[in-house]
């Protein structure tokens, strides 16, 4: 449930702003800028999506300041909306990474490297842009000369292991308006393109906690995801391994695949929490 966002801007009166050169300001204070940066405060893991109005509530804005606010924070590319719900991407990470040693995905990089070299398969970690996947780490075995599956841009999420999973974390309502629109195009003749049968197996990756893709985007490929959560239960991305279908039994999938992904996620945010890097936005505030 949404909880009031206090700011120092919460009860500003639009009456007392003066313009001077396109800025808002009191006595050298940019009431603007204080108040575009509660806009950005104001989504959380327990908002991270919010209609006009509720961000208008949150901020104690006027609707018609918080929608000049939102279209221009969309126009950055700091927020994007799906119908009526508008939430953060993460270029909001680079407003932090000033102040951190490394990003979260510098600190990836070497656990998804081990696990890469100890299942001698490549590892991913992913996130998605407009219901599209979008790989952040790419970790790939040493002795492994190159993995034939190119690395295509823009699959879409009903897809791949990656999407399916982050789409599993959504709320209920949330999965409804993403799949209301959702198109599900064929790679081969494996690929899911009944949305029943989709959200059949999302909701069984929601349950058991992590998703298997087999022969849907490449026939000679399978990649298994698990999420990569913080502390609150946030999701920040999901990693993946991908291997050759034949390997993918349910022994090594549910056995060695799945428990070692799991590791590398809770390694990664212990990393993450011992260093203090930037945590990644929601999947559904892409980069």
């Amino acid at each position: 449930m949404m909880t009031p966002h206090t700011s120092v801007v919460a009860h500003a009166d639009d009456s007392d702003v003066s313009f001077q050169d396109g800025l808002d300001t009191q006595d050298g204070f940019i009431l603007s800028l204080a108040r575009g940066l509660s806009v950005i405060e104001a989504f959380r893991p327990d908002c991270e999506r919010m209609t006009m109005a509720q961000v208008a509530a949150a901020c104690g804005l006027t609707r018609a300041t918080a929608r000049r606010f939102l279209h221009t924070l969309c126009t950055l590319g700091y927020v994007r909306s799906e119908g009526r719900l508008f939430y953060l991407t993460s270029r909001v990470i680079e407003l932090a990474a000033g102040h951190q040693s490394k990003s979260i995905w510098e600190l990836a990089q070497p656990i998804l490297d081990e696990v890469a070299a100890s299942l001698n398969e490549p590892v991913w970690a992913g996130v998605m842009d407009s219901g599209e996947v979008v790989c952040k780490v790419h970790a790939r075995p040493p002795k492994v000369v190159q993995l034939l599956i190119a690395r295509r841009v823009g699959l879409p999420a009903t897809s791949t292991a990656i999407g399916r999973m982050l789409l599993a974390r959504l709320p209920d309502a949330e999965l409804d308006l993403y799949l209301r629109d959702a198109r599900l195009q064929a790679f081969t003749p494996h690929t899911v393109t009944d949305i029943t049968e989709l959200r059949r197996r999302l909701e069984a990756a929601r349950r058991q906690g992590w998703c298997l893709e087999r022969s849907e985007v490449d026939e000679r490929f399978a990649c298994v995801a698990v999420p990569l959560t913080d502390h609150l239960g946030a999701t920040i991305a999901a990693l993946k391994v991908v291997m050759s279908a034949a390997r993918a039994t349910d022994e090594f999938v549910q056995d060695v695949a799945v428990p070692q992904l799991r590791k590398a996620a809770a390694d990664i945010l212990e990393a993450r929490d011992a260093g203090g890097a930037a945590s990644e936005p929601s999947p559904f505030r892409p980069t």
